[in-house]
């Protein structure tokens, strides 16, 4: 097997390296999983390993990259963030609140 090879995976496309190591091709990258000898199976957690071109021979985005998805994430991720540091805004808020009644 060489490096490229991972490269020429499919989305959800799996290649096996006996005897304990399976390479499954996901979104942004790939899922490396472990064989456990003791129970006869793979370890149910895998290691996400993000995409990287530095063995191939052009230097691009993975094939199955969306930008729409990609920049829809980051707007979701902010969103997300201002919601948790408003979260955090209320709940000091509530605790000044509570510590002046106590007053």
């Amino acid at each position: 097997m060489k490096a490229e090879d991972i490269y020429k995976l499919k989305l959800h496309e799996s290649l096996s390296i006996p005897p304990e190591l399976e390479i499954t091709r996901v979104f942004g990258g790939w899922i490396y999983r472990y064989w456990n000898y003791e129970s006869e199976n793979y370890y149910p957690n895998g290691v996400f390993v993000p995409f990287n071109n530095e063995f191939t021979k052009e230097q691009t985005m993975p094939s199955d990259f969306d930008e729409d998805y990609f920049r829809e994430s980051i707007a979701n991720e902010l969103s997300r963030n201002e919601l948790i540091e408003r979260i955090c805004d209320i709940q000091k808020q509530y605790e000044i609140i509570k510590q002046s009644l106590k007053d």
